[in-house]
C-alpha cells in the first residue's frame, strides 16, 4: 500500500520502513510533525509486565519534547 511520509510525498510501507531502519515488529517510533524520533523508540515485543511502562515513559518523554519545542526551548534535531 501507499502512505504519505512528512512531506506528503507517497512512498510504499517498505520505502518508509527503510527510512526509519525498521526491520523488527512491531517498532513503535515517537516522532514530531517532520517524522524526528523524540523518543527512544520500542522494538520488539517486550516483556508483558513492563510493556505498559515503557509505553508511558516514551509518550511522557515525546510529549515533554514537544512542549519544549512549541516554547522555543529545544531546536528540532532537524536543525542541529
Amino acid at each position: 500500500s501507499t502512505l504519505r511520509d512528512f512531506n506528503t510525498t507517497a512512498v510504499s510501507a517498505a520505502e518508509l520502513a527503510s527510512r526509519y531502519k525498521i526491520f523488527v515488529t512491531p517498532t513503535l517510533l515517537f516522532v514530531d510533525s517532520q517524522g524526528d524520533e523524540l523518543a527512544e523508540r520500542m522494538v520488539g515485543f517486550m516483556t508483558l509486565a513492563f510493556y505498559g511502562g515503557y509505553l508511558d515513559q516514551a509518550l511522557d518523554t515525546s510529549s515533554e519534547k514537544l512542549r519544549e519545542l512549541e516554547r522555543g526551548k529545544l531546536v528540532s534535531p532537524r536543525f542541529r
